[in-house]
């Protein structure tokens, strides 16, 4: 009960799931830290090894209340997957004979990695209107607004006496 916000987007059969994102984040933590004694483009093959199966194993189990929710989840674990592999382009750099083909290929490796990570951003921006109750968030916000800021007491400086101005409203309540 205190801890559902941790599997309070999960469906009650996979309550599981957080430990396995848990796992997840702890070798990746691992991988990067640990992992350069064995020189980068290892630890980036080991990187992109250990998230590999998220998006396999997300398309079987589907965790997630919302499939959109799951559907990003995927698509957040491929973004990162091509931005490794694009990071990774970048390592056999000696590969290129001259200055000239290399700055082409960054160039187009750089314009590639922005149009992806646009895309996913767009995604993320279109879930989020599609699954936003824009009128419920509006009434939260409001009444929110409406108890934050609710009849602050405010002495006059012609009067001891204090009244209450509700700020949201500048209006005075009475004496």
């Amino acid at each position: 009960k205190h801890y559902g916000f941790l599997y309070g987007q999960y469906k009650a059969s996979c309550c599981f799931w957080e430990a396995v994102v848990l796992v997840q984040t702890m070798l990746l933590v691992a991988a990067a830290v640990f992992g350069s004694t064995v020189g980068p483009i290892f630890q980036m093959a080991i990187i992109n090894a250990l998230l590999f199966p998220t998006p396999v194993l997300l398309m079987a189990v589907r965790p997630h209340y919302h499939h959109q929710i799951g559907d990003l989840a995927k698509q957040n674990i491929n973004c990162l997957m091509v931005m490794g592999f694009a990071a990774q382009s970048f390592l056999f750099a000696d590969a290129f004979r001259d200055d000239q083909q290399f700055m082409v290929y960054s160039t187009g490796m750089e314009a590639v990695a922005l149009s992806i990570n646009v895309l996913f951003l767009l995604q993320v921006l279109w879930q989020l209107h599609r699954l936003i109750h824009w009128s419920q968030l509006g009434r939260l916000v409001h009444s929110t607004m409406q108890s934050a800021f609710h009849c602050l007491p405010v002495r006059h400086k012609h009067h001891q006496r204090a009244s209450h101005v509700c700020s949201w409203a500048g209006r005075a309540l009475g004496p």
